[in-house]
């Protein structure tokens, strides 16, 4: 299908009011003379990129605010019924949650013969950038069959919205905008602003078209990297409480696993309690023994893994060392530090910097070689440093993420995981500066499945890091080691299955008191692992493919997600919250090829398949199955 994408803008100077020409919106009255406008566009395959270009041509300084990144009125003429509108909600354990409605139902109508005003955005005016939706909207055109996409990349809030204009549907996408979240921009005579970026496109076929080539475009934008398995000590498990005690008989079970990164979390730096020396990277717990994290990272090392390290760079805590050596480079609001008990690091300073780059330097020459860098709390409104506080937040930004770049430049080796309580700053600007991405702090094992199907329609399944819990799966009450006899006796081991088949689609991240595993579950985790690894070097080049719809948290039902790579075809099957003994996946579309079990190989799994679907016995309410086919 030959369909242009012609993009335009929208440009507003202070004092002036917008009207519509030729070249887009501009800001009216003299505002036409003060101001250069124009748009970069650059392909890569079939997504475009685009940015405004706004040049001050007068002879005084101008205040800019709104600058659209891309404004694209060529969706289609509004129709009622015609278009689906795909907007990806977020929240702190329940990430990327798609809903689908159409126009009218998110209240964007035809209501009279004059200019339409019903819109409809989605936004983000704080630092958590995708704490509440992820910045990428997706409309399906039912009339011609394809699926356009819109996402942008913050450089500090962001703004996407839909709308009517005359007859034409269209959607701007801009994170400078006055009226999300207070931004301005002065520009001296001369002096240029450049938008932030959007992509944009669409795909030939359903949503699912839409995501994988998005995906593909994505994978252009960094170096994939080998993907390793990794153990995690905190989420059900050490809970930020490790000691030398508990970290031995986790390295060890985790070595024989198969994983080959074991990362030590939170609670290892300060004296007292890990919150009371946050960004003190200096100190060490005296619980982790005599040699310190030295002596850890050596035991690591000689069960031949890579040593892993939490950080939260950008923060520290008001009782924290680090609080009074800096506070002269702390991100304030109105003169006053933000964040009380836990304030953030300014990374325009080189004081913030040099720190930063001594606590890895230090860290890296004790053998890190993997950091999870996490980012727990939302500055919500800006920064001072500019003329706005939105321009502030976004210089501390950019120059956090100059910092991370410039760290990986150094360390060429050195693995950098995106945390943000799970992964409530996870837009694509900030995630091509990092290697994986935390999927989420979800504690239910049965959750996760959604949260990875929606995850993966914005997040390539690669960098997607999945914490999953393979032994054993209690939440609220962790239990003493003397209980662990009796859960390995009661254990039908289809959690540590499930929890398996959770992590293996994406970055391998696991968790949980292995150590307490009894054979049967530890060699189910074992064989995961060791499947997993067979084909994970193919996950960078697979498309996703959605064989059912995908379920959101709390919705009991059947899901199935595939990734598709060369000839064959790696099919998670996830039956949750249900009592029904068989399911039905439709796989008509693959008669005549083989379907096989991939996952596990020690429980047999009873399945069949006839003209239309591939029909599975799973026993327990929550059960998961990984088939291949080929």
């Amino acid at each position: 299908m030959n369909k242009r994408l012609e993009p335009y803008y929208n440009v507003d100077v202070e004092g002036d009011f917008s009207n519509w020409n030729m070249s887009g919106f501009i800001g009216g009255g003299e505002g036409k003379s003060k101001v250069d406008v124009h748009h970069i566009t650059k392909t890569s395959g079939n997504v475009c990129i685009g940015q405004t270009v706004v040049k001050n041509i007068s002879d005084t300084d101008i205040v800019l605010n709104h600058v659209s990144s891309v404004l694209y009125r060529g969706v289609g003429r509004f129709e009622k019924n015609r278009y689906t509108v795909f907007i990806c909600k977020c929240g702190w354990q329940g990430e990327m949650q798609w809903i689908e409605q159409d126009l009218a139902s998110l209240g964007v109508y035809k209501a009279s013969n004059h200019a339409d005003t019903s819109v409809f955005e989605i936004s983000c005016s704080g630092s958590q950038t995708t704490s509440e939706y992820y910045p990428l909207i997706m409309i399906r055109d039912t009339k011609l069959g394809i699926t356009y996409y819109f996402e942008t990349e913050p450089l500090s809030g962001w703004y996407i919205e839909i709308g009517i204009m005359g007859e034409d549907i269209y959607v701007e996408t801009n994170s400078a905008f006055m009226g999300n979240d207070g931004w301005i921009k002065r520009l001296a005579p001369d002096e240029e602003y450049i938008s932030g970026r959007t992509f944009y496109g669409f795909a030939e076929g359903e949503f699912s078209d839409a995501v994988n080539e998005l995906n593909a475009f994505k994978r252009t934008q960094w170096k994939a990297g080998d993907l390793k398995v990794v153990f995690n000590d905190y989420m059900n498990c050490l809970w930020a409480k490790p000691t030398l005690g508990k970290l031995k008989p986790l390295i060890d079970t985790a070595k024989e696993a198969g994983c080959e990164v074991f990362c030590v979390d939170a609670g290892w730096y300060g004296k007292d309690t890990s919150d009371n020396h946050l960004g003190d990277w200096f100190l060490e717990s005296p619980d982790l023994g005599e040699n310190g994290l030295s002596g850890i990272f050596g035991y690591i090392k000689s069960k031949d893994m890579l040593p892993g390290i939490w950080l939260e760079m950008e923060c520290c805590a008001s009782t924290s060392n680090v609080y009074k050596e800096l506070n002269d480079c702390l991100l304030k609001r109105n003169g006053i530090i933000i964040g009380g008990s836990r304030a953030y690091l300014d990374f325009r300073t080189e004081k913030v910097r040099d720190y930063t780059l001594r606590a890895v330097d230090r860290l890296y020459k004790k053998g890190v070689r993997y950091i999870k860098n996490d980012y727990n709390h939302n500055l919500v409104f800006g920064c001072d440093g500019a003329e706005s506080l939105s321009v502030g937040y976004a210089e501390h930004r950019k120059a956090f993420l100059d910092f991370i770049c410039k760290l990986k430049g150094k360390y060429t080796d050195l693995t950098i995981e995106n945390c943000s309580s799970g992964a409530m700053r996870s837009d694509f600007c900030l995630l091509r500066n990092f290697d994986i991405q935390n999927l989420s702090d979800q504690e239910y094992y049965y959750n996760i499945p959604p949260i990875l199907a929606g995850t993966m329609a914005a997040i390539p399944p690669e960098r997607c890091g999945v914490l999953s819990y393979p032994y054993p799966l209690l939440y609220e009450n962790q239990p003493e080691k003397k209980d662990y006899e009796r859960l390995n006796i009661e254990s039908d081991k289809e959690e540590t299955v499930f929890n398996m088949v959770n992590s293996m689609l994406g970055a391998m991240c696991l968790s949980g008191h292995i150590d307490c595993a009894d054979k049967e579950n530890l060699e189910l985790i074992k064989n995961g692992i060791e499947i997993y690894k067979a084909y994970r070097h193919l996950i960078p080049k697979s498309e996703i493919l959605y064989f059912t719809p995908k379920l959101r948290i709390g919705e009991k039902g059947v899901m199935a997600v595939g990734l598709k790579f060369n000839d064959q075809i790696i099919l998670a099957v996830w039956k949750i919250g249900i009592d029904d003994k068989t399911v039905k996946i439709p796989v008509s579309e693959y008669a005549g090829k083989n379907i096989e079990i991939a996952y596990p190989n020690s429980i047999k799994t009873e399945y069949y398949i006839d003209s239309q679907n591939l029909i599975i016995e799973m026993p327990a309410k929550n059960t998961a199955r990984l088939f291949r086919i080929y």
